[in-house]
């Protein structure tokens, strides 16, 4: 099968950073479960610039616990993407493939894919994204990476996984044969 796989918040932990970084710069203790809208903005205002100030910010991006196993496992028996927004600041892009070398050395860059479309892949594809819109406007096989903000009973799925360790437990040829 082909897999396109979410780079911010799937595979590398941007909430986290913002969980971590202001805690430190606001003295207000916010942890993940907080994060109940994905528009970062609304439960930080003024994230993303000054995450967009910092030099080199995907160097301080930490990867989502368990991801490297499960992705390397995941190349060996699928042709994996991983897809990812960043065409609104194209500077991001080459931060994106930096932290990918450094995190996924063993995984091809010339498969990353940035668009802010994730709906142009065919339904023979599966996304595994946190994102409620990417999520709801795709139309393969849809597994969901738990956040709070995308636990709401409006985001369309075929699965749900809260952790990368799960990723081996999914059957993903039994998900594909059920009606969507």
């Amino acid at each position: 099968m082909r897999i396109a796989v979410d780079m911010d918040g799937t595979i590398a932990d941007l909430i986290g950073y913002f969980v971590e970084t202001f805690e430190r710069a606001d003295g207000k203790i916010i942890t993940r479960e907080d994060v109940i809208e994905y528009d970062l903005e609304k439960t930080w205002p003024g994230a993303l610039k000054r995450f967009e100030k910092r030099f080199s910010p995907f160097e301080w991006l930490k990867p989502i616990d368990g991801m490297a196993k499960a992705m390397s496992k995941m190349i060996k028996d699928h042709d994996v993407f991983i897809v990812s927004s960043a065409l609104s600041k194209p500077w991001i892009m080459k931060e994106k493939i930096r932290w990918i070398q450094r995190e996924l050395p063993f995984f091809d860059t010339q498969k990353v894919i940035f668009t802010n479309d994730k709906s142009i892949f065919s339904s023979d594809w599966v996304l595994i994204d946190d994102n409620p819109k990417f999520i709801n406007n795709f139309q393969g096989l849809r597994v969901v990476f738990d956040a709070p903000y995308n636990r709401g009973s409006d985001v369309r799925q075929d699965a749900r996984i809260t952790s990368w360790s799960e990723w081996p437990d999914l059957d993903l040829e039994e998900l594909a044969k059920r009606p969507r």
